[in-house]
């Protein structure tokens, strides 16, 4: 849509990831054996037919942009809009200043050089697929400052756990702002998503030099909830929240549910990703794989079941792997028993014999790790 254009910040608290986001920002994060978590958001933005998209980007920013490369792969390498990275401000780690809103207030020309009327903006954490221009459109129709995309759930004690929640009246207004402790099942998810008018977004980033520089966007849509017209507009599809290890691990191997992953993964907004060109996935005579994603340049010779197998990862003979993730190019050795583990990128397992977590806490072999 040609007046629509979009954000997609990643200041996300890694608080509980960290131990998956040491090398990389939490959008570079493998995800269903052969995407990244920022495929999503970008995907989504093309299919909402969104062609300006800017990344405002936090840390570890190297990963994450060798996989975005010049937006290609999303049709967003183009002369006239196209995407934007903006990286970390000069004030990174100076606790008197939030960071995302001193980084959109470093890049405000952006925003005033962009000729788009109205503003998508998302993070990468949130997972689902949408066309944006449905929230937009409804954002139109009810003369809506600003719009906050959520989502009902029932099972709030396990999912979308230190989530924003929305208090909403019985037209969908928002009251205010909450956080999702875990303590209830039935809860209202923000998830993250807000569209407003471009123009009401440059004051709001100028205002909040003035009425505090430590206040977040989240913030300050909350301080100004009774002052401007802010409603919630739900969302109904799958959606999750990547903000700790078990949400990961969970959300990952809730993909081979096929109910899950063809709600997620579907034609009519398909997710883009940058390819490898890999040779197919080789099977030795001897291999048994069960319920598992097995993504190309892989090489099973041992037992794999209830998995996700990303590029380039090989499992030798004798080898039973169980319940696991295995990031690009992980190894395990032979008769190596693997289960409830995820492998980061090119760690090898070919010492240890039995490497078993559980499903509440799996175990992590860090990234260049053998064990």
């Amino acid at each position: 849509m040609n007046d629509i254009m979009a954000i997609i910040k990643l200041y996300e608290n890694e608080d509980e990831i960290k131990s998956l986001t040491a090398n990389r920002s939490l959008g570079a994060l493998p995800y269903g054996g052969r995407y990244r978590l920022i495929d999503f958001p970008l995907s989504n933005m093309v299919n909402s037919d969104i062609n300006n998209v800017g990344i405002f980007a936090y840390n570890n920013t190297r990963s994450l942009v060798k996989h975005i490369g010049s937006g290609e792969v999303w049709d967003l390498n183009r002369k006239k809009d196209g995407l934007f990275i903006f990286y970390p401000s000069n004030s990174r780690g100076n606790i008197l200043k939030n960071q995302e809103m001193e980084s959109f207030r470093d890049n405000l020309e952006y925003l005033l050089a962009s000729s788009q009327e109205y503003v998508v903006i998302t993070t990468s954490y949130m997972v689902f697929a949408y066309d944006f221009s449905k929230t937009v459109e409804f954002h139109k129709k009810n003369n809506c400052d600003v719009t906050i995309l959520y989502k009902n759930i029932d099972d709030g004690k396990e999912n979308f756990v230190k989530c924003d929640t929305l208090i909403l009246d019985n037209e969908d207004n928002v009251i205010t702002f909450g956080i999702n402790g875990g303590g209830q099942d039935n809860q209202t998810i923000s998830l993250e998503t807000y569209v407003m008018r471009r123009d009401f977004l440059i004051d709001l980033i100028k205002e909040s030099s003035v009425i505090g520089s430590f206040y977040s966007l989240r913030d300050l849509i909350m301080i100004f909830c009774s002052q401007y017209k802010v409603k919630g507009h739900e969302f109904k599809g799958y959606a999750q929240c990547i903000n700790s290890v078990n949400s990961y691990f969970k959300n990952s191997l809730d993909l081979l549910n096929e109910n899950i992953s063809s709600n997620l993964f579907n034609e009519e907004l398909p997710i883009h990703t940058r390819t490898k060109d890999n040779a197919p996935t080789k099977y030795g005579k001897n291999a048994h794989v069960k319920n598992s994603v097995i993504a190309n340049g892989a090489i099973i010779e041992g037992t794999v079941e209830n998995c996700i197998i990303s590029r380039g990862v090989k499992v030798e003979k004798g080898a039973v792997v169980k319940n696991s993730i295995l990031l690009t190019k992980s190894y395990v050795g032979e008769n190596i028993n693997v289960e409830y583990v995820i492998a980061d990128k090119r760690s090898s397992m070919m010492v240890t014999k039995n490497i078993q977590g559980s499903e509440d806490s799996p175990i992590i072999i860090e990234k260049n790790s053998v064990v």
